[in-house]
């Protein structure tokens, strides 16, 4: 059965014939954790720790220490979506006669084309974005996501605003390994979703940086710590992390934007035409210890 067509717009010449498409989140969170791509089933990581154990010397050998070796992996999740545009309910519309006269061999405009191409492909990325960070493997449609990867909240949080949020990101940055902590400015990031950016410039305008985030848009960082936005994470939620230490496992980044497209009318003589997507996603947590887990605990 075709996707429902529903059409709201009213005929305003033919220079009108543009498409408006929703406003959605920008797929930043890839760009900020470590991507493994080429896995069509399983990747197996080996994680190694080994714990110093230095004493007195003496003549003998003194066995001291202890290696532990273990494994994470990432076993992403194949997604797909289809969806169905039939030409007829196109043809009610009013840019009919861009889809010429003959009643066969009829294809759908061109600019609904590009419009249903570019949309779902954004779509996805908007999808991953989101999924990357609360996704469940046992829901259909979804991949797990980092927050699902914790097994325990680090630090009880709040309801965010701009007059608590210095003192939260505080907490967050206290719980942090102090080994770790070495790492900032190299790999270690503050993860927020984008109400906890706002809030913090907010935060630091009153504060007397107004001209840093009124007038300019800074670089947030917290501490010498970066701020790293992250649309599809939940409000007052926060993850302090170094890169290296999440993971994200796919088949090909690319599929991300590749939307196939199949005129049924060239093969079956129906009058839809189709659009695939394939997508594939699995997210890892290295070493949990690691990271710090910012949320407010379920009531």
């Amino acid at each position: 059965m075709p996707t429902s067509l529903s059409f709201t717009s009213t005929y305003a010449g033919e220079a009108a014939a543009k498409y408006l498409a929703a406003a959605l989140l920008a797929s930043k969170s890839i760009d900020n954790v470590t991507v493994h791509t080429d896995i069509p089933y399983r990747q197996v990581f080996r994680k190694y720790a080994n714990a110093a154990g230095f004493v007195n010397a003496t003549c003998d050998f003194t066995d001291t220490g202890t290696v532990t070796v273990s494994e994470f992996y990432l076993d992403p999740k194949r997604l797909t979506w289809d969806q169905e545009i039939c030409k007829k309910d196109v043809i009610r519309d009013w840019q009919t006669k861009t889809m010429g006269a003959s009643l066969l061999g009829q294809s759908l405009p061109t600019d609904l084309q590009e419009m249903q191409l570019a949309y779902m492909a954004a779509l996805a990325g908007q999808y991953v974005e989101q999924t990357i960070w609360t996704g469940d493997a046992t829901v259909a449609g979804q991949f797990d996501g980092i927050l699902n990867q914790f097994s325990a909240i680090d630090v009880n949080g709040t309801t965010l605003t701009a007059a608590n949020i210095i003192a939260q990101l505080g907490l967050v940055v206290n719980a942090i390994p102090t080994a770790i902590k070495a790492y900032r400015g190299d790999d270690l990031n503050i993860y927020v979703p984008t109400s906890v950016i706002f809030l913090y410039e907010e935060a630091q305008s009153a504060l007397g940086a107004a001209d840093m985030f009124h007038e300019r848009q800074a670089t947030p960082n917290f501490r010498g710590i970066p701020l790293v936005e992250c649309p599809g994470m939940p409000d007052n939620t926060i993850v302090a992390a170094r890169k290296s230490n999440l993971h994200f496992g796919t088949s090909l980044v690319d599929d991300l934007n590749k939307v196939a497209m199949l005129d049924m009318e060239q093969t079956t003589l129906d009058r839809n035409v189709r659009f695939h997507m394939s997508i594939s996603g699995d997210t890892a947590i290295g070493f949990e210890g690691e990271a710090v887990y910012y949320a407010v605990p379920a009531s």
